[in-house]
């Protein structure tokens, strides 16, 4: 009994302790335990060498992000998005679509047996899927119970789609010299898709849209009417050639405020008027951009300056450096934030940084 009394006492100091100390962090107290005598609420974590709670955050100072790969279930993945880390989801070819729910991924049933290579929403309720089979245009929509095809007519796959509400979606096409179709962009105002641009030449392929608004979107690809890799911009009018350095391939374009990078053969910085490549720039075949923030950006493909296939690159403000290597295929990449990022790979899986 003297024993029981004595544990009883230290778990009350602890209580006590923890209490204290979590009232200074601004955290949510748990009943300690005797393993983790300090244990924290919902977005903190205890940091042991001082037995206080702080941020689970990177601002937090407690944080260690780490890489792990997911299984999802598919068998090959191309596009990726989410509405937060908790509600992700992921598509590619052969009609492969998975859903992640902070928890695991699961199956979600397509109702067309495309393949599907990009996919945006608007709100969890409202996502957009889009792809082909290599000589038609596919497109389908989840409204939060199931997936509805909302097939464009037009002989071309997409392989791009971004917008800013539902009823507000650009989608970007192009198959090589396909039937005589070059580059397009079409857009979808919650009923009917309409082409917007038509390029003149059949070896253009619009391979990635992303904007900052109606009325400032960018599109870029491979091939064009003008030497070079083609960058165009939308006004809310018209779509205009972008002057740009010659790159044989560019494959996505992301951003954030004022800053606009393309990636493709190198990473290139973008505006309605021109792009220059990136100062410190590395140069390889990256499928995918995400800007997280100015001093925050990934891309993912195969770095060929750094020498590694298979890599996730990310830019701290100052210089590009590898933060993992040696994968597969990337092809897709979404993050709600710096920490929290989810890339989509050719062999179905899905690597995840996340803070330990």
């Amino acid at each position: 009994m003297k024993e029981e009394g004595h544990t009883m006492k230290k778990r009350a100091d602890l209580v006590v302790a923890c209490l204290v100390t979590m009232a200074t962090a601004g955290c949510v107290p748990l009943l300690p335990t005797e393993d983790k005598p300090c244990p924290c609420g919902a977005g903190w974590r205890c940091d042991d060498g001082q037995g206080v709670c702080v941020k689970a955050d990177s601002g937090g100072g407690s944080c260690t992000p780490a890489w792990e790969t997911m299984t999802s279930g598919a068998t090959d993945l191309a596009g990726i998005w989410g509405a937060s880390p908790t509600d992700v989801f992921a598509v590619g070819p052969n009609a492969n679509i998975v859903h992640y729910d902070g928890t695991a991924w699961t199956p979600m049933t397509s109702p067309t047996q495309f393949h599907w290579m990009a996919v945006w929403g608007a709100s969890s309720r409202d996502v957009f899927a889009v792809g082909g089979d290599w000589s038609v245009a596919a497109a389908i929509h989840y409204d939060g119970s199931s997936w509805k095809a909302i097939d464009p007519a037009v002989k071309l796959d997409l392989g791009s789609v971004w917008g800013t509400s539902p009823t507000d979606v650009f989608a970007g096409a192009g198959a090589l010299g396909t039937g005589g179709h070059g580059g397009m962009i079409l857009h979808y105002d919650g009923s009917t898709w309409t082409q917007q641009y038509v390029s003149v030449s059949d070896q253009e392929q619009v391979m990635d849209v992303w904007g900052l608004g109606p009325r400032n979107v960018f599109a870029v690809g491979r091939g064009g009417d003008t030497p070079g890799c083609p960058v165009r911009h939308y006004d809310g009018l018209k779509w205009s050639e972008v002057s740009a350095p010659y790159v044989l391939n560019l494959w996505a374009v992301h951003g954030q405020a004022n800053e606009v990078l393309a990636a493709g053969d190198t990473i290139l910085r973008c505006d309605a008027s021109r792009c220059v490549t990136m100062d410190g720039a590395p140069r390889g075949n990256f499928m995918d951009i995400w800007v997280a923030g100015p001093d925050c950006v990934y891309a993912v493909g195969e770095d060929g300056s750094l020498g590694q296939k298979g890599s996730i690159v990310r830019f701290d403000g100052k210089t590009w450096n590898i933060e993992a290597s040696g994968m597969g295929l990337l092809r897709g990449i979404w993050a709600a934030d710096c920490e929290h990022v989810f890339v989509a790979a050719s062999d179905g899986t899905v690597l995840r940084k996340t803070c330990k």
